[in-house]
């Protein structure tokens, strides 16, 4: 990915000052102790997907749109706060043959770089993610429980992680005449690609095998 940051390091003190923040995600537990067993398709710090991204609405949906990050950035001039986004891709044990994504806001990202830090590559195990909080409170938090390690890498999995970014993709990467136009409200989706006019889910399928977990 692109960024005038240098690393997540930086990104995340930028807006740990700035005060960014929220989050949502396909990969979800919805009750108050509810856990699973995932593998992460990360291995170090640097192979993390994250985006400096904005929320707009497009023909009556939320999109996430790519800040161009500069100061003439249109969303940002026209007072859409900008969000420093992590996308964690994964593979859970109750449906193991699909790709999820967890999406997951500022206050999250020092658990994963403290995971890191403190046990390695994430995909280097089976990790356990329990859920802290009942449906809709706002206060929820996350454990992440690592598992009996086996030094996995990426090359062993038979897995291809999604390309988050683009054009038509899950974040949308639109010119500065385009999102002035998606800042307007007068943006209309190319009609050759009705892609953006539906909800963009992770649809690929996982080859791995059934020992990942």
């Amino acid at each position: 990915m692109s960024s005038r940051f240098g690393n997540l390091r930086d990104a995340y003190k930028h807006f740990e000052e700035n005060k960014g923040g929220g989050n949502t995600g396909f990969f979800f537990l919805k009750e108050d102790k509810e856990s699973t067993v995932v593998r992460f398709l990360h291995e170090g710090e640097d192979d993390l997907d994250w985006y400096i991204v904005h929320e707009a609405e497009i023909q009556g949906k939320k999109r996430k749109v790519k800040c161009t990050e500069e100061g003439d950035c249109p969303l940002c001039v026209a007072g859409d706060r900008p969000q420093l986004k992590i996308f964690l891709q994964l593979l859970d044990k109750r449906e193991p043959d699909k790709i999820k994504i967890w999406e997951r806001g500022r206050t999250f990202i020092p658990v994963v770089l403290s995971f890191i830090q403190r046990y390695g590559s994430l995909c280097a195990q089976p990790v356990e993610i329990e859920r802290l909080g009942k449906p809709r409170d706002t206060s929820t938090t996350y454990q992440l429980y690592p598992l009996e390690k086996d030094n996995k890498t990426l090359d062993d999995f038979e897995v291809q992680r999604e390309q988050l970014a683009g054009e038509n993709a899950f974040i949308l990467v639109k010119s500065k005449s385009e999102m002035q136009e998606i800042a307007d409200g007068t943006y209309v989706p190319s009609t050759g690609n009705n892609q953006e006019t539906e909800d963009i889910k992770p649809r690929r399928e996982s080859r791995a095998g059934s020992d990942i977990f």
